[in-house]
């Protein structure tokens, strides 16, 4: 039995979540400019230090392959748009194409100015990881939580689920922002720049972003581990799957 994903209300704020990981990590890996500039922005650039698993691999490598090909099948045949049509699975829970024009149509107007073959895997792997995500929060008995509760209560148009997913995701990043990983980020950064940085204390919000991104992979990383995640073509067979970061090819 499959669980469909339902994603039909506003989901605004769940994809504004991912904005800070996501669209930053698109904005490195093309070295375009996400809107802001400055000296240190432009080092970090240049010198930032690479986001890992926890075991020396790059955290957002797993899966990025599949996930271009899932886009890729998402638009193929002239771009038809079949909102039933299966896209990837995330253990039992169905992920489709309607779910993935509803997070689209969510993301802030800067990220959906993107070209398609760039926006479209990007919305699939927010919604693996919404998924993923919101497995974790589940386990952790979120559903009740007085951050959720709160949340919801304050806006009317948020779905429970959602709700848990972004309470979820803050604790995570924010406990990974603590004084030693923001100086060793800033140590690790200087290290590799041909410039000196300012200060620690001038540019600590712009290090703690950088924290958080790279915690962002770790998570998605240790999220992975034990999920399997099964990409599917336009006929509606799958194409690969993965558990725990092993890819097997299913054509």
């Amino acid at each position: 039995m499959r669980i469909k994903t339902g994603i039909t209300a506003p989901v605004t704020a769940l994809a504004l979540i991912f904005s800070t990981a996501a669209y930053a990590q698109s904005q490195d890996a093309t070295g375009s400019d996400n809107g802001t500039s400055s000296e240190l922005e432009d080092t970090v650039d240049n010198a930032e230090a690479p986001a890992t698993d926890g075991q020396g691999n790059e955290a957002s490598s797993n899966g990025s392959s599949d996930m271009a090909q899932s886009g890729d099948n998402a638009t193929a045949e002239g771009g038809s748009a079949d909102p039933e049509r299966l896209i990837v699975t995330v253990d039992d829970t169905e992920i489709t194409q309607g779910d993935v024009m509803a997070m689209i149509a969510a993301m802030p107007q800067e990220m959906r100015q993107q070209p398609q073959e760039r926006l479209v895997p990007m919305a699939v792997q927010q919604l693996i990881m919404r998924q993923m995500l919101l497995d974790a929060a589940e386990a952790d008995g979120l559903s009740e939580d007085e951050d959720v509760q709160a949340m919801t209560e304050e806006n009317e148009q948020m779905q429970n689920e959602d709700a848990m997913v972004r309470v979820y995701l803050q604790r995570e990043l924010d406990s990974a922002v603590t004084d030693d990983a923001v100086q060793n980020t800033y140590d690790e950064i200087a290290a590799n720049s041909e410039t000196e940085l300012p200060p620690l204390e001038d540019v600590r919000p712009q290090i703690e972003q950088q924290v958080r991104q790279q915690a962002y992979g770790e998570l998605q990383a240790d999220l992975q581990e034990g999920t399997r995640i099964v990409f599917y073509g336009p006929d509606g067979e799958p194409t690969s799957a993965s558990t725990g970061g092993t890819e097997n090819s299913d054509s």
